[in-house]
């Protein structure tokens, strides 16, 4: 007797999406292009703020203002990183200097005055290879030291108490440690005082300088009191480290000053 079999039909599996590595793919084609049209950016602004330094001054003279730029920039993308803080690198911006981006506000005053003291802190230390490095492209050390004064009266100016100059935010950090009201009547302070400089002296950065402390003071004020203090201590101990760095910084312009001979920068300045 033969044997009858019962066909059972079978089902066809359910079909899996496969996996849409052309989307991920193309996603992160387009990250890298994004991440090389950024470097290229920094790379180009570098390279414009060389020239443009070159036919105001000169190709030495630009040469080791830019370095001096790269070396202050650089101190504050340091500390961010050692401090955790992500970054986006820095940017040099022709006849403005340089801006270093964090990529999250600060949380706490501590990290507002250490990161906005590393770069006069780095700016001033580079004093010294400044001059060693202008001393055989001016082929004389008195031109070389002039040109280290000039780079060191760069760092002094940013340590005016001028939010978002770099003194402005060390100040600004202790001081709103103390009283947040404070804080926000300094940075205003600040920019009538870019202002009236800005005037007295003709320099058109100083408006620039204004109008980011016009943009500082409102994010200031939408931040509210989310930022942590600094200890009372601690941001008297700030002040100290700030009007310590300024006079590191006079010192060493008095000795460049010295070997370049005749009037000093800041006599010079003064006549203005």
């Amino acid at each position: 007797m033969g044997s009858s079999r019962t066909s059972v039909p079978r089902v066809a599996a359910a079909a899996r999406p496969a996996p849409r590595r052309g989307a991920l793919t193309a996603n992160a084609g387009l990250i890298a292009v994004v991440i090389k049209l950024a470097k290229s950016a920094k790379f180009l602004l570098l390279l414009a703020s060389f020239a443009a330094y070159a036919v105001l001054l000169s190709w030495q003279a630009s040469l080791i203002l830019v370095f001096s730029l790269c070396c202050h920039e650089y101190g504050h993308v340091w500390v961010m990183r050692r401090r955790g803080v992500p970054t986006r690198g820095f940017y040099l911006i022709p006849f403005v200097g340089g801006l270093a981006f964090p990529a999250r506000p600060f949380g706490r005053r501590s990290e507002e005055a250490f990161i906005a003291s590393m770069g006069p802190v780095f700016g001033l230390l580079a004093a010294p290879l400044c001059f060693l490095l202008a001393r055989p492209l001016t082929f004389s050390a008195p031109a070389a030291a002039r040109l280290t004064e000039f780079v060191v009266f760069l760092n002094l100016f940013n340590l005016l108490p001028i939010v978002p100059l770099d003194g402005g935010r060390m100040v600004r950090a202790c001081v709103a440690s103390f009283s947040r009201p404070a804080g926000l009547v300094l940075a205003g302070l600040g920019v009538g005082a870019a202002v009236l400089l800005a005037m007295r002296l003709h320099a058109v950065i100083l408006i620039w300088v204004a109008a980011l402390a016009v943009l500082e003071i409102r994010a200031e004020r939408q931040r509210g009191g989310s930022i942590a203090p600094l200890p009372k201590l601690a941001a008297l101990g700030w002040i100290g480290a700030y009007l310590g760095i300024i006079a590191a910084g006079v010192v060493l312009m008095s000795v460049y000053g010295a070997i370049a001979g005749g009037p000093g920068l800041l006599a010079v300045l003064q006549r203005f």
